[in-house]
C-alpha cells in the first residue's frame, strides 16, 4: 500500500480524511445547536468518543498488538521531559477542543471548518522554517488558495450582513 502523492491510495486515504473531517463538522455543529450542554462539557464528550475510535482503528491497521498495552509500554519508556511535553500537548488539544466546541455553538460549520484550515495553513508556514523544510509552488499555491478562500468567505459575509443593515 503506498500512500504517497499522486497515487490511487493516496487520494483513496486523502477522501476518506475529507469525508470524514467534513462529516463531523456537520454532526459537530449539530450536536453543539441541540444540547444544554455548555461548550467545555461537549468537548469532552467529544474527547472521550474519539478514543474508542482510535483504539478500533488501531486494531484495524494492527491487528497483532493490544492498544492499551502498546500504549503503557509506550508511556513507561518515556523520560520525564517527555511526559511533561506529553501532558501539556494533551491539556492544550483539550483547550483547543474547547475553543472548537464554542465556535460551533456560535458561528456555522462551514465557517469554523474554515478556521480551521486558516490555522492548519498558519501551523504549515510556522513549521516550514521552524523544521528547516522547502515548500514547492504547488503547496504555496494551496495555501494561497486557502488563504483567499476563507478572506473571500469573510468578505462575503460581512457584504451580506451589511446589505441587510440597508434594507
Amino acid at each position: 500500500l503506498s500512500l504517497d502523492t499522486g497515487s490511487p491510495a493516496g487520494y483513496a486515504w486523502a477522501a476518506a480524511n475529507l469525508a470524514a473531517f467534513v462529516s463531523n463538522s456537520v454532526i459537530d455543529k449539530m450536536f453543539m445547536c441541540s444540547s444544554d450542554q455548555s461548550a467545555t462539557g461537549m468537548a469532552m464528550l467529544t474527547q472521550l468518543f474519539s478514543i474508542p475510535v482510535t483504539l478500533a482503528q488501531y486494531l484495524v491497521l494492527r491487528p497483532d498488538a493490544t492498544p492499551l498495552a502498546t500504549t503503557a509500554g509506550l508511556l513507561r519508556g518515556l523520560d520525564a521531559a517527555s511526559l511533561a511535553v506529553l501532558a501539556t500537548t494533551a491539556c492544550l488539544a483539550a483547550l483547543l477542543g474547547r475553543c472548537y466546541a464554542r465556535c460551533y455553538m456560535v458561528a456555522s460549520a462551514t465557517a469554523v471548518t474554515i478556521a480551521g484550515n486558516i490555522n492548519r495553513g498558519v501551523a504549515i508556514v510556522l513549521s516550514v522554517p521552524l523544521f528547516g523544510a522547502r515548500m514547492t509552488i504547488t503547496q504555496v499555491g494551496g495555501l494561497l488558495v486557502c488563504v483567499c478562500g476563507a478572506f473571500a468567505f469573510s468578505l462575503l459575509g460581512q457584504w451580506r450582513r451589511t446589505a441587510r443593515k440597508r434594507d
